[in-house]
């Protein structure tokens, strides 16, 4: 078994790819799936990283070798990428200050899932 924590990245704009860098350098970690609504950039970053480009961010949370996700996309996004996420079981890193405005099910899904 792998004891390195699989990332999952949604959104690799600058920030996304920043983020998916740092992961893919850290000994305790792999970037494992990325997704991008410009497949392009997807591509890039799972090059930049040995992850994979996917087309759709839910196939980025459905992994089953992923651990946390890291939603750097637009503001409009944030809520039901991160919902879906924590439903899911994963760990969700969000550092836009749109994470305060979080929907009320992002915020349910949270408290029922820890």
């Amino acid at each position: 078994m792998d004891a390195t924590i699989g990332v999952g990245i949604i959104g690799c704009g600058a920030i996304g790819l920043r983020r998916a860098t740092v992961a893919a350098a850290h000994p305790g970690s792999r970037v494992v799936a990325v997704a991008d609504a410009q497949h392009e950039r997807a591509r890039a970053t799972a090059e930049a990283t040995g992850a994979i480009a996917l087309d759709a961010w839910q196939a980025v949370i459905d992994r089953p070798d992923l651990d946390v996700v890291v939603v750097a996309t637009t503001h409009d996004w944030l809520a039901p990428i991160s919902t879906r996420a924590l439903e899911a079981g994963k760990h969700v890193l969000i550092e836009k200050p749109a994470v305060l405005r979080l929907s009320r099910q992002a915020a349910s899904a949270f408290c029922s899932t820890g």
